[in-house]
């Protein structure tokens, strides 16, 4: 069979599977499974793709370790279901193992004489978003990709206790993460009696207004 029918064998095979959403079609078929075609050609036969030319595709863009390793484990499902189905043999990718990521970077933790003159320096200019999100990330346990869809009103400061709130459509229920309500520790509530004047004024507004 050609890479084309390849194609809409396997994506058939997706749809009749209640945990694959329609988003994860519309990748396969817009980003991963276009760009081996766009590689090899839709009429090329499967059976003649090779491990050795699987590497030479993805040589051939410049995508990050991640995004290959993506493209990798995509097209293994891509022959596995084949091979399966009894369209194949052999899944020519089956050895391939993921590129390792590069060595992680090191981070240095910041002393509290550096926290410190951060968030008086938001003082000084006023700039209360910048000094919630700060505090929500330094203190509250969100991360910084929550903080910028987090609204004043997911800071209940002035309830009792005072938590946090990270909604499903903040937190984006990851694997390790899901949503949740945090307590907010008295250091981070010293310092988010400054916000009170945009909490009232904004409630259902954005922390974080810019990029």
């Amino acid at each position: 069979i050609t890479i084309d029918q390849g194609f809409e064998i396997v994506l058939d095979t997706k749809k009749k599977d209640q945990y694959v959403s329609k988003g994860r079609l519309n990748h396969l078929t817009k980003f991963s499974f276009k760009n081996l075609r766009d590689f090899f050609g839709g009429d090329h036969l499967v059976k003649k793709i090779t491990q050795r030319d699987f590497q030479k595709y993805l040589r051939s863009g410049s995508w990050s370790i991640v995004t290959k390793n993506h493209l990798l484990r995509t097209s293994k499902t891509y022959f596995n279901t084949l091979q399966d189905a009894g369209h194949i043999g052999l899944n020519p990718l089956q050895k391939l193992k993921p590129i390792p990521l590069d060595r992680a970077r090191e981070y240095e933790i910041f002393k509290v004489k550096e926290v410190r003159a951060i968030l008086n320096q938001c003082l000084v200019e006023k700039n209360y978003s910048f000094l919630a999100a700060f505090v929500l990330v330094l203190y509250c346990g969100c991360r910084v990709g929550e903080t910028k869809k987090m609204n004043w009103e997911d800071i209940r400061c002035w309830d009792k206790p005072p938590s946090v709130r990270v909604t499903e459509s903040v937190s984006k229920k990851t694997k390790k993460l899901r949503p949740r309500t945090t307590q907010i520790p008295p250091n981070a509530q010293c310092w988010l009696r400054f916000c009170y004047k945009n909490y009232t004024e904004n409630r259902t507004e954005k922390i974080i207004q810019i990029s």
